[in-house]
């Protein structure tokens, strides 16, 4: 599949997205690379490969159980619905595509990422021993989901990516939403499920309402504190970055009726 079409699938996957969160008052909104595409090219950064949105918890969670009952080629992922899921976070995937030569145990197509937006501790030690037990949980996770181990030449990493193996992708995924969900409301709020960053936090205020932007033709909600939040971890993100800073994630995908045809 082209770059072209493989985002016109995105988009069409957001759209599907879009009209369940407005037909069951589900509050989202786009989210990471997706908001500065909206913002700075009103829709896909254009070697940009994916999209992102966020979700506050409570609405994540409605909008899984929504989408599982839908029966349709558009599937929400999540350990609860696929047991070699390894991802702490939902994967809407269009099933009638996968992606070629992946290396990871987790099967999907052309997907967008949902992640949820969770309490973070308002206690300076306890914030610094949550988002480092997430850090550990997520480092676990992505190497449970490889197919082949990395041989980079590094004994130690060998060691500990064999290591990692004895654990249950199952276990460490329930063990990190039970750490996330039982931290109380507070100031802020975080993705904490994704991202390699120490500290993923934001002001709660910042999605305390919503603004409408542009993205490929539609109109879709961002956070009112979107200027803040991008500033935090994109610095300038209106200026657009060197061409050896432009590099898309490089997932290959078929259409599985192209497949057969092949």
């Amino acid at each position: 599949m082209s770059l072209k079409e493989v985002k016109q699938r995105e988009l069409d996957i957001l759209l599907y997205v879009k009209k369940i969160c407005d037909d069951n008052g589900l509050n989202y909104f786009l989210h990471g690379g997706t908001l500065i595409g909206a913002l700075r090219h009103q829709g896909f950064i254009p070697w940009d490969d994916d999209i992102d949105i966020c979700m506050p918890r409570e609405d994540y969670e409605r909008f899984l159980n929504i989408n599982k009952n839908m029966f349709n080629q558009y599937a929400s992922l999540s350990i609860e619905n696929d047991e070699n899921y390894y991802y702490a976070f939902s994967k809407v995937t269009d099933m009638q595509t996968i992606i070629k030569d992946s290396n990871e145990k987790t099967h999907y197509g052309v997907f967008i990422d949902v992640f949820p937006i969770d309490n973070v501790p308002q206690n300076y030690f306890k914030k610094n021993i949550y988002f480092l037990r997430a850090y550990v949980y997520k480092r676990i996770l992505m190497h449970l989901n490889e197919k082949k181990v990395k041989k980079d030449g590094n004994v130690l990493k060998i060691v500990l990516r064999q290591f990692v193996k004895l654990f249950n992708h199952k276990k460490i995924i329930k063990n990190f939403n039970e750490h996330i969900i039982k931290v109380p409301r507070g100031l802020q709020v975080s993705t904490i499920t994704t991202g390699s960053q120490w500290d993923i936090s934001y002001q709660r205020e910042w999605f305390d309402g919503k603004v409408t932007v542009t993205f490929e033709g539609h109109e879709f909600p961002a956070p009112v504190g979107y200027d803040s939040l991008l500033h935090k971890y994109f610095g300038e993100y209106m200026v657009v970055p060197p061409k050896e800073k432009q590099v898309t994630h490089g997932y290959t995908y078929v259409a599985l009726n192209q497949e057969s045809r092949e």
